[in-house]
C-alpha cells in the first residue's frame, strides 16, 4: 500500500522499505511473530496503525491482531509490516500478533496503544478517523466498549400507528398518493453545571413540537407527517462551557458529534426498546437546555454511524436508514422546528438536503435580494409561512388524491397549470387568465382552478404564481397568520423566481435562490392592477381581480407574452446548456471514452459518440509510445427556436478528485483555453471532445464550462461536473485493498470546518478515511487518503452485485447567518463515488510462435481461468520505436486470437515485434499482463 497522505504522525522507516530493512536489523532475529514497534503510539479509536517486527505472514487473514483489547482488521501484511485499523470499540492497552497456525503464541508491542478522547476537547484539531463497516441487518445496532448488541425488532409490540422510512425522491414521485408517516425522537438534555428542568419546562416542548407537526400535516394535506417522542429530560457528561459559545448563541464549531452521541448514550435504554427499533425514527432532536435564553438550531443532516467517548467509555451507533440529526435550543418556537424538518426529513439528494436553496438574506453576495423569506418556512420561519409553490410542487402535495376503500389511490387531478415559456418574436401574441385558489384545508377539486400557476422559462429556470392568504378569526389554520400584504387585505398574488438544479457551494457564485419576481419594493401579496414584469422576455402578470372569492381566497391573473415588438430581444430565443450532476456525482452529458489503435475499447464508434455503462470507461495511463487514448466527451443542449453559433467549450482536469471546489482547476487542452464547437442546432445538440491523458496513479474530476452567450435565457446552465471513478481491488483471499487519495477544498474565503460522511458501504466491505472533519485555511485543501477494505473472500459474496460497491464521500460546510432568527444549517459543497470491485486473479499467455499468413500475423493465447467474452488487448512494440494494438475476446475456453496487417508491423529495419497482451475491463478477472514474446520475419 501506498499510504500517501493519511495524516498521522509516522515515522519515515515505516513508510520506506529500504530504510524499514535497516531499522529492523539493529534489532536480533528472534522466532516471530514479533512486534518491534508501532506508529503511532496514540490516537482515537478506528485509527491506522503500521506495526513492525519479524516473523508475520503475507496472508492477511493469516494474522491475529489486536489494539486495546480489541479485534482490529488487517489490510496490508507482509513478513515485516502489518497495516491495521483498530477498532472503534477500542480502549487504551497493548497491540499484539499471533499467527493463525500458532494462535497460542501471542507477542505483545513495546508500549500501549493510547486512545484519545473524541471529539478533542481543542475545537481546532482535526477530527477522529472515519471507519466503516458495510451491514445487512436492522435499522439500528448499537455497542458500548466491546459489549456490542443488535436487538431485532418485535412485531408483536403495539406502537402509537403506521409508522415508515423516510422515503426517498423517487418513493415521492411514484407514491400514487401514498401517506407517509415517520418519528422524530427528540431528546431534552441539560448540561452537567445545571439542575435537571422542571416537567413543565418539558411540557413547552411537547406542545411546540405538536404545533409544528400540525404544520406539516396542514402543509401537506396529510400527506408527509411525523410523529414526535419527546423523551425525559437527561444530564449531559459536559458543562455549558463545553457546548455552547455564548457571544455566538450557537453550539461551539466541532461539538456537534458530541452532543449527539452524548444524549444518544443518555437515553441508550429508551432507543434498544423494540418500540424504537419498529418505528425506526427519521430523525433525531437534541432540545437543549439553555435556562431560556436565545440559541440557534442547526440541522446536521443525514447520519449513518455515529462514534462517541468519553473517559473509559466508547458508544457506537450505527443507523441504516441515515436519520437526520437537529439541535435546537429550549427556546425554540414550532416555526424553528419545522423549519429544521424541513432541511432534511424528505430527503431529495444524496448530501440528505430537500432545500438546498437559500430563501433568506445570509451569506448571500446579495442579501436583500432574498425577498421571499417572509413566504417560505424555509426562510423566515419563525412567523410561520407555509412553503412556498416551489417546495409545494417539487413534493407532489398538490395533487388531489381520491382513497376508495380497498382500492389503490385514485389522482383525481393536478392542481398544477404549467407554461412553457417560447421566445418567438414572430409568433403570435400569448394572452390568457387563470384563477388560482390559496391552499385550504383540503386539496382544489374545482374544475378551471389550480393551486399554482407555473412558467418554465428555461432550464432551471421556473415563475411559480400563487394565492397566499392570512387564516380567518376563528381558523384551525397554524401557517401564514403573519405574511405581509396589502393594505386593507388579508392576501393576494405573489410571483417568485426560482433558480434550481444541483450545485456544489462555489466560492464564485452565489447560491441558488428562491426571490420574489416584484422585487424589494414589494415584498407583500399583490392586489388588484398589479402588474410584474420581466422585460427581457416579454412576459407581463396582471392581477385581473384579487377577491374572486374567500375562504379561501380566488384570485384572477392575466399572463402575456410575445406583446413587444418584433426583434425587441431576438438573443432570447436560445439557451445552451448542459445537464449538471446527480445524487452519486455523476452527469449525463460528460463521459470518456477509451480509444485503442483508433478505435474504442470496447468498440463505441459512430456519430454522435457513444455513451459507455456507468457514463466512464475504466481510464488507462499509458506507458510512453502506447497507443492508448482517452476522448474527454461532453454533451451541449441547446433550448430554443434558434441555433447558437461559435459556441465556445472549455474542459478542465483537477486532481486529486475533491470534496468542496476552490476553483483550483487547469484546462486540458493547449494551446487554447477554449474548443470552439461550431454551431449547436435549435433545440439540439452538439458533443465537445478533447483528447484527455490520464496522470500516473492520479483519478481525476472532469468539469466542462460553456461560454456563455449574450442574450441566452440563462446563463447559470452552463457548467457540469464528473466524479465517479472505478477501482478494481486485486485478486487475494479477500481482496487487497484499494486506495485512492481525495482532496478536501475550503470553498470559503475564510478558515472553516469541512465534514466528511461517507455511506454506501455494503456488506463484506469497509472503508476508511483519516478524519472525520478538517479544518481548513481560506481557499485552502488537503490531500487525505480514502481506503476501501474488502472483508470476505469471492466466494462468500453471494448475492447479485455483492462483489461490488459505490461508496459516497461527501462534505458539508457549516451556513451561518447574523439575523439570530435564522438558524445554521449544513450545506453541501459536492463529493465523490467511488466503486470498488473485487475480482478474481488470472494469468494471461501469449503463444510463442505467431503465425504469418497471407500478410496477416496471427497471434494466439489464452486466459488462465476459462471464461467467454473477456476483452484482451494485444499491442506490438516495433524495433525502431511505435505501437500498434489489435483488439480481441475470449472463446468459452479461454482461449483468444487477434490479427495484425503486414504493413502495420514493417519499418526500417524489417519486421520485427515484442508482443504483449493485456485483460482490461473484465468483469471476473483483475487486468493483468501476459508474456512478452519477440518476433521476428
Amino acid at each position: 500500500m501506498e499510504l500517501a497522505n493519511i495524516s498521522l504522525p509516522i515515522r519515515s522507516p515505516f513508510l520506506d522499505r529500504r530504510l524499514l530493512r535497516r531499522f529492523l536489523n539493529l534489532y536480533p532475529l528472534l522466532p516471530g511473530p514479533r512486534i518491534i514497534d508501532f506508529q503511532p503510539w496514540s490516537g482515537h479509536a478506528g485509527s491506522l496503525l503500521i506495526i513492525v517486527g519479524r516473523g508475520f505472514s503475507d496472508v492477511r487473514s493469516e494474522n491475529i491482531v489486536t489494539v486495546g483489547g480489541q479485534p482490529a482488521f488487517v489490510i496490508s501484511a507482509e513478513e515485516n509490516r502489518l497495516i491495521v485499523i483498530s477498532s472503534n470499540e477500542a480502549e487504551t492497552g497493548a497491540v499484539t500478533v499471533a499467527l493463525r497456525v500458532q494462535p497460542d503464541v501471542v507477542r505483545q508491542g513495546p508500549r500501549p496503544f493510547n486512545i484519545l478522547d473524541t471529539p478533542s476537547s481543542d475545537l481546532q484539531f482535526d477530527g477522529p478517523p472515519i471507519f466503516s463497516i458495510g451491514a445487512d441487518k436492522g435499522w439500528l445496532s448499537y455497542s458500548q466498549t466491546g459489549a456490542s448488541y443488535f436487538k431485532k425488532p418485535d412485531d408483536d409490540l403495539p406502537d402509537d400507528g403506521p409508522t415508515y422510512p423516510v422515503p426517498t425522491q423517487e418513493e415521492m414521485e411514484m407514491s400514487n398518493g401514498q401517506s407517509w408517516t415517520t418519528t422524530i425522537v427528540i431528546m431534552p438534555c441539560y448540561p452537567s453545571d445545571q439542575p435537571e428542568p422542571s416537567a413543565a419546562a418539558r411540557q413547552v416542548i411537547v406542545d411546540r413540537w405538536n404545533q409544528a407537526a400540525e404544520f406539516w400535516r396542514q402543509a401537506t394535506y396529510g400527506i408527509w407527517t411525523f410523529i414526535p417522542r419527546v423523551l425525559e429530560w437527561q444530564a449531559l457528561a459536559y458543562e455549558g462551557a463545553h457546548f455552547v459559545d455564548p457571544g455566538a448563541n450557537q453550539l461551539k464549531e466541532g461539538v456537534y458529534i458530541d452532543l449527539f452521541g452524548n444524549a444518544l448514550f443518555a437515553n441508550r435504554d429508551t432507543l434498544q426498546d423494540p418500540k424504537f427499533q419498529n418505528n425506526r425514527p427519521g430523525g433525531f432532536c437534541v432540545s437543549y437546555f439553555n435556562n431560556g435564553n436565545f440559541m440557534r438550531g442547526a440541522n446536521y443532516g443525514p447520519i449513518e454511524r455515529l462514534s462517541w467517548k468519553v473517559g473509559p467509555v466508547t458508544v457506537n451507533w450505527h443507523f441504516l436508514n441515515r436519520p437526520s440529526f437537529i439541535y435546537v435550543g429550549d427556546s425554540a418556537n414550532w416555526g424553528r422546528m419545522a423549519h429544521e424538518v424541513g432541511h432534511s426529513m424528505l430527503r431529495t439528494d444524496a448530501k440528505g438536503l430537500i432545500h438546498p436553496e437559500d430563501v433568506y438574506d445570509g451569506d448571500l453576495v446579495d442579501g436583500p435580494e432574498a425577498t421571499a423569506q417572509s413566504f417560505d418556512m424555509m426562510g423566515d420561519h419563525d412567523p410561520g409561512p407555509l412553503f412556498s409553490s416551489y417546495f409545494m410542487v417539487q413534493r407532489g402535495w398538490y395533487q388531489a388524491w381520491n382513497y376508495p376503500p380497498n382500492r389503490l389511490p385514485e389522482l383525481l387531478r393536478s392542481n398544477v397549470f404549467t407554461l412553457e415559456w417560447k421566445a418567438d418574436p414572430r409568433g403570435p401574441a400569448f394572452t390568457h387568465e387563470y384563477d388560482l385558489v390559496a391552499h385550504g384545508s383540503s386539496q382544489n377539486r374545482t374544475t378551471n382552478r389550480w393551486h399554482v400557476l407555473r412558467i418554465k422559462v428555461a432550464k432551471g429556470l421556473d415563475y411559480f404564481i400563487e394565492v397566499r392568504e392570512r387564516p380567518p378569526a376563528g381558523s384551525s389554520q397554524v401557517f401564514d397568520a403573519n405574511i405581509p400584504t396589502a393594505g386593507g387585505t388579508r392576501g393576494g398574488v405573489i410571483v417568485t423566481r426560482v433558480i434550481s438544479g444541483e450545485r456544489p457551494l462555489n466560492n464564485n457564485q452565489q447560491t441558488n435562490l428562491i426571490t420574489l419576481l416584484h422585487g424589494r419594493d414589494r415584498v407583500r401579496t399583490l392586489t388588484d392592477g398589479e402588474q410584474v414584469r420581466d422585460p427581457a422576455r416579454g412576459i407581463i402578470i396582471t392581477v385581473v381581480r384579487n377577491a374572486v372569492s374567500s375562504n379561501p381566497m380566488v384570485s384572477r391573473v392575466r399572463v402575456e407574452w410575445n406583446q413587444a415588438p418584433p426583434g425587441e430581444n431576438p438573443a432570447a430565443n436560445m439557451d445552451l446548456w448542459i445537464q449538471p450532476w446527480d445524487d452519486a456525482y455523476n452527469s449525463p452529458d460528460i463521459w470518456v471514452n477509451r480509444w485503442t489503435n483508433g478505435g474504442t475499447n470496447p468498440p463505441n464508434s459512430g456519430w454522435p459518440p457513444s455513451v459507455p455503462v456507468d457514463n466512464n470507461e475504466t481510464p488507462i495511463v499509458p506507458k510512453v509510445g502506447q497507443p492508448w487514448r482517452h476522448d474527454f466527451v461532453a454533451r451541449i443542449r441547446n433550448s430554443g427556436t434558434a441555433a447558437a453559433n461559435d459556441v465556445h467549450v472549455v474542459h478542465y482536469a483537477n486532481s486529486s478528485p475533491g470534496i468542496g471546489d476552490n476553483n483550483r482547476w487547469e484546462a486540458i487542452q493547449a494551446p487554447i483555453d477554449s474548443r470552439n464547437i461550431g454551431t449547436v442546432p435549435a433545440n439540439g445538440e452538439s458533443y465537445s471532445i478533447v483528447r484527455w491523458t490520464p496522470n500516473v496513479n492520479r483519478h481525476t474530476c472532469l468539469q466542462v464550462h460553456i461560454i456563455s452567450q449574450a442574450g441566452e435565457r440563462l446563463a447559470t446552465n452552463n457548467m457540469a461536473q464528473e466524479n465517479i471513478f472505478k477501482f478494481d481491488s486485486e485478486a487475494s483471499s479477500p481482496g487487497e485493498p484499494v486506495e485512492m487519495l481525495v482532496s478536501v477544498r475550503n470553498p470559503l474565503k475564510r478558515r472553516a470546518l469541512i465534514r466528511v460522511e461517507v455511506d454506501g458501504v455494503r456488506e463484506g466491505f469497509g472503508v476508511y478515511f483519516p478524519h472525520r472533519w478538517v479544518w481548513l485555511d481560506a481557499e485552502g485543501e488537503r490531500e487525505l487518503t480514502l481506503i476501501v477494505v474488502p472483508l470476505l473472500d469471492n466466494r462468500e459474496m453471494k448475492k447479485p452485485g455483492a462483489r461490488r460497491t459505490r461508496i459516497r464521500a461527501m462534505g458539508f460546510v457549516a451556513r451561518e447567518y447574523k439575523d439570530k432568527n435564522m438558524p445554521e444549517w449544513w450545506s453541501s459543497i459536492g463529493g465523490i463515488t467511488m466503486e470498488v470491485t473485487c475480482k478474481y486473479g488470472a494469468k494471461i499467455l501469449l503463444e510463442e510462435k505467431p503465425v504469418l499468413d497471407r500478410g496477416l500475423l496471427q497471434v494466439w493465447g489464452a486466459v488462465e481461468l476459462a471464461v467467454a467474452g473477456v476483452h484482451v488487448v494485444v499491442t506490438a512494440e516495433k524495433a525502431r520505436g511505435g505501437m500498434v494494438s489489435a483488439y480481441g475476446k475470449t472463446e468459452s475456453d479461454g482461449r483468444f486470437g487477434v490479427t495484425f496487417g503486414y504493413d502495420e508491423l514493417k519499418d526500417e529495419s524489417g519486421i520485427s515485434a515484442a508482443l504483449q497482451a493485456t485483460i482490461v475491463d473484465s468483469d471476473e478477472f483483475v487486468g493483468a499482463e501476459s508474456n512478452i514474446v519477440h518476433w521476428l520475419y
